[in-house]
């Protein structure tokens, strides 16, 4: 299984309001399968990144993602972070 190649990624669409920015993104991994999302970055008042919130699609890729990073970062991360974790 493999996560997107960073060749397979790519920034689609961006805007800002106040001190948000906001990033839409597209992704291929998982023998073809196509992931969506956006980032949410907030910035203070020195323009410095506070806050990230990350959303993607759809679910089924999201799980798989998931998993693994969960398989990669086994004894590094608790499990119970990543989907699947027993």
């Amino acid at each position: 299984m493999a996560i997107p190649d960073p060749s397979q990624f790519a920034f689609t669409h961006d805007a800002s309001h106040g001190d948000r920015h906001y990033l839409e993104w597209e992704a291929t991994a998982f023998e073809g399968t196509v992931l969506r999302g956006v980032a949410i970055l907030t910035k203070n008042d020195d323009c410095k990144i506070v806050h990230a919130a990350i959303h993607h699609r759809p679910l089924d890729g999201v799980r798989k993602f998931s998993a693994e990073l969960g398989r990669r970062q086994q004894g590094k991360v608790d499990a119970s972070h990543c989907y699947g974790a027993a």
